[in-house]
């Protein structure tokens, strides 16, 4: 199997903060502007409304496509193992009274730049001294240069290691993260 394969669709649920998802099956191929578009004609609420559209703590963009965002990627951690349906996706559905004067398929860049790397541990609790140990412990392990705090490329690794906590990377090492007694070890 390719490393880079994706499913044909995918179902996507739509979720919004007082009512029921609604539940489409899309194509991979198919753009955020498209799934707007869907949502509009199946919901009245959207009437005269501005939707945005949030996966993972990120504003989609209009021009994108959900593959442009790696949804529906096809994971396969044995070559022997079956291939499994794809696990279904939400989106978070914001409407807004506002609209753009202007709007262009680049109209939804985020307002605030989720966390990445190590920094996202604080939204489960650890501390400012946690998460530099942590992120001393794993760039000293790694060789990777980190002095004055983590550079945007120290920052994609720690995001791809998070990612791939407990899962076997391409090279067919694992990565395995555990906390003990307060004590922090990556391996």
């Amino acid at each position: 199997m390719e490393p880079d394969e994706y499913y044909e669709t995918v179902e996507l649920h739509i979720r919004w903060s007082e009512r029921q998802d609604l539940v489409f099956n899309v194509p991979v191929e198919e753009t955020i502007y498209a799934i707007k578009q869907k949502i509009k004609q199946s919901s009245s609420r959207t009437e005269n409304k501005y939707i945005r559209l949030i996966h993972n703590g990120r504003v989609l963009e209009d021009g994108k496509t959900l593959k442009d965002y790696h949804i529906g990627k096809i994971n396969i951690t044995s070559s022997k193992a079956k291939l499994e349906p794809p696990a279904p996706v939400y989106f978070h559905c914001s409407l807004s009274d506002y609209t753009p004067e202007n709007p262009s398929l680049k109209n939804n860049q985020p307002q605030m730049i989720p966390p990445t790397g190590f920094d996202r541990l604080r939204e489960s609790g650890f501390t400012e001294e946690d998460i530099r140990n942590i992120r001393t412990q794993f760039h000293r392990l790694h060789g990777t240069p980190f002095e004055e705090g983590p550079t945007e490329e120290a920052r994609n690794l720690e995001e791809q290691w998070m990612d791939n906590t407990g899962e076997t990377l391409p090279d067919g090492s694992k990565v395995v993260f555990f906390i003990l007694n307060h004590s922090i070890h990556i391996y």
